[in-house]
């Protein structure tokens, strides 16, 4: 009822009426009482009836399949962001209708990540995809994005190749190692030099060259008759560690420039004479660290050298705080053979090669929990040499770099030939893919 029919039966006296007819009233009215709620309003089906409030930050809309004609719903016309970071699957709130759709191409750094419109494959990106998706896209059913990681046997080479052989200084390469930054290459010669080497370009390896006597230090020399098989730069750059029989030895640069003197190598530096209880006491052969706390290293011996074994540092990165947890882990591997072995910088996969004469084979072993060798177990291997064309063996070093998608290996040849390959290894998932749908 209206104020002003209120005031016109208040001025004629009139105390009771009955709407009838044209006017909506009688039975068919609108009781006074049918809202009750701060916000209600009428909806209409076949009587009049109350459309309650929706909640903050829902809107009114039309809705043909609600009683009363009307519901709340959530506001439509916003743009809705995702970033793929890890394996998965995105799918937008809005799966069909007209929407525009923005992805930027340019984010993946291993894996790849597949488009679906309606459940058909519409198009596939990789670290090479560059530029955006930009399009009106109106799907029937559904739309959405899924990252994955590749397979051991999607590895490819890369096609850039390096070569550390030259001015008679390394000999035989035995293992390898890249700056944190990449700018220069720690290596071993001969078994006894330890060499500098910068690049033009930081993980080019064709740029990898200009080293020097300057460079170089003979652990042979002074009198200590030191065989070397194995080098790891430590997390800062500032320290290599250098394994050698039952010491390893942590050696000095020169304030991050990756040159020293005789001084700084195997008498000022760190010295661990480690517990070889249950390891072995022969030449160090392999050595990596868990690179994601320092909190671990491991080594192989020339005499067991198919297995490696776990030592733990209760100081980060401190190898003179190093002692053997009792695990181990045989790598299935030739015991007189396998020199080298790399992690992947999250610990999920270890890589290792037979070392054999004629063999160019790569081996991957999972690990079921990062970093820990008593959950390794073998998975399966690919063949270097059909992928670079190469008959050496791959014996002289493995490095993991670019966010654990490049694998770069070293053969190993009598001649100093010592050639590296990068090959494109993408078990992980990497990057972020970023979408956005209106």
């Amino acid at each position: 009822m209206t104020r002003k029919i209120k005031k016109l039966l208040k001025d004629f006296d009139i105390s009771s009426f009955r709407f009838s007819g044209g006017m909506g009233g009688g039975d068919s009215g609108v009781p006074d009482d049918l809202l009750t709620t701060k916000g209600d309003t009428h909806g209409y089906s076949t009587t009049n009836a109350r459309v309650p409030i929706g909640i903050d930050d829902q809107v009114l809309t039309a809705d043909s399949t609600d009683a009363l004609g009307l519901a709340w719903k959530s506001a439509g016309g916003g743009t809705e962001f995702n970033d793929l970071t890890a394996v998965g699957t995105y799918s937008p709130t809005k799966q069909d209708g007209l929407m525009h759709v923005v992805a930027d191409l340019d984010g993946i750094t291993s894996g790849n990540v597949k488009y679906y419109n309606d459940g058909s494959l519409i198009a596939t990106y990789d670290s090479t995809s560059t530029g955006q998706y930009n399009e009106i896209i109106n799907p029937s059913t559904s739309i959405q994005w899924t990252a994955a990681a590749l397979t051991f046997a999607d590895t490819t080479y890369t096609g850039n190749t390096g070569n550390l052989s030259g001015s008679g200084i390394i000999g035989n390469g035995y293992c390898m190692d890249f700056s944190p930054t990449g700018e220069y290459a720690v290596y071993v010669g001969s078994k006894r030099m330890l060499s500098f080497t910068n690049s033009v370009t930081p993980l080019d390896l064709s740029t990898y060259g200009g080293y020097t006597s300057y460079d170089t230090y003979n652990f042979d020399g002074g009198g200590r008759s030191i065989y070397i098989y194995s080098c790891k730069f430590l997390n800062d750059g500032a320290y290599i560690a250098v394994g050698n029989g039952t010491t390893i030895y942590r050696v000095t640069t020169d304030n991050g420039a990756y040159k020293w003197t005789s001084n700084q190598c195997g008498t000022d530096g760190q010295r661990l004479s480690f517990d070889t209880s249950g390891t072995g006491s022969s030449t160090t052969y392999g050595l990596d660290f868990n690179h994601s706390d320092g909190s671990k290293f491991y080594i192989s011996h020339a005499a067991t050298a198919d297995i490696i074994y776990e030592y733990d540092m209760s100081t980060a990165w401190d190898i003179t705080t190093a002692s053997y947890n009792g695990v181990s882990y045989t790598t299935g591997m030739s015991a007189s053979d396998m020199r080298c072995f790399v992690f992947s910088k999250d610990g999920q996969f270890l890589f290792t090669t037979t070392g054999a004469a004629g063999s160019t084979l790569l081996y991957r072993h999972t690990l079921s929990t990062p970093w820990d060798l008593s959950t390794a177990s073998s998975t399966d291997s690919i063949n270097i040499g059909t992928l670079t064309g190469s008959a050496a063996k791959i014996n002289g070093g493995m490095v993991m770099y670019n966010n654990d998608s490049t694998l770069a290996v070293m053969n190993e040849s009598s001649g100093g030939s010592n050639t590296m390959y990068a090959l494109n290894l993408q078990l992980i998932f990497g990057g972020n893919f970023k979408t956005a749908v209106s």
